[in-house]
């Protein structure tokens, strides 16, 4: 079986472009982004959880706490 990492180009886009976003300042769109990504089940472990840790910051970041610390509780029990 072959590794996913960053095999869906689709999905690297979605996380760039996730990263220019919280850049210039649209860190609600980043969430969405980030959050589509982890959602997708489409990274690879390392992505996954790279991923999974920025959007729980974008979340803190947004004024969403409880969803952050979901976030982060989840990125704990699935490693």
């Amino acid at each position: 079986m072959e590794a996913k990492g960053w095999q869906d180009e689709r999905l690297k886009v979605m996380v760039l472009q996730a990263v220019a976003l919280h850049m210039s300042g649209d860190k609600d769109k980043a969430v969405a982004d980030f959050k589509q990504a982890v959602d997708s089940n489409g990274l690879g472990n390392d992505e996954h959880y790279e991923v999974m840790f920025n959007l729980a910051v974008m979340q803190y970041q947004t004024k969403h706490p409880a969803d952050a610390l979901a976030t982060i509780d989840r990125m704990m029990t699935e490693t």
